[in-house]
């Protein structure tokens, strides 16, 4: 067990009225979140440029097995591709569980970028989305990892030949 996350405990899900549903049959989901870099380079910089980081932007694409209809819980590909779902921003949720049931969950805003499906055979048809990100990401609080910091505490006795106690910092204490 432990903090690990397989791949097939990562749901991309789009929220209709006030539930989150998965999108299709996901197979395989890609996030991306981009930094913008802006440049400060002064006449003091020396040989190396410097940066600041600027505004971010993040895209979520979706593949998995198609499925006709939004029955079993599931968003399908025909739906997504309903001028009244892409032309719209939508509510969108990436959950992560690891080996122990942990959650972690990203919440955010987007608007549908790309949509298909193709045909294999044999196999089964496969549907992709893309999502560009509209606005702030809401993230799951994680902890810092520790910061390295410790704090040594040193003790000290002082002995003497024939004596039967010790005495220094720690006596009495």
């Amino acid at each position: 067990m432990g903090n690990t996350v397989q791949g097939k405990n990562i749901l991309a899900k789009m929220k209709v009225d006030a539930t989150y549903y998965n999108v299709f049959c996901g197979k395989s989901l890609t996030f991306t979140l981009d930094q913008d870099e802006l440049e400060t380079t002064t006449v003091n910089s020396g040989t190396m440029r410097e940066y600041i980081a600027g505004i971010g932007n993040a895209v979520l694409e979706i593949s998995g097995v198609t499925v006709l209809d939004n029955t079993g819980s599931r968003i399908a590909i025909t739906y997504l591709q309903a001028q009244s779902i892409r032309q719209q921003v939508q509510d969108w949720q990436i959950l992560m569980t690891d080996d122990d049931g942990d959650q972690i969950s990203y919440t955010f805003q987007g608007i549908i970028r790309s949509t298909s499906f193709n045909k294999s055979i044999p196999g089964y048809s496969q549907s992709n989305v893309s999502i560009r990100v509209s606005g702030e990401i809401t993230i799951d609080p994680v902890a810092p990892p520790p910061s390295g910091d410790f704090e040594v505490f040193a003790d000290y006795w002082t002995t003497t030949n024939g004596q039967n106690y010790i005495s220094g910092a720690s006596t009495g204490n």
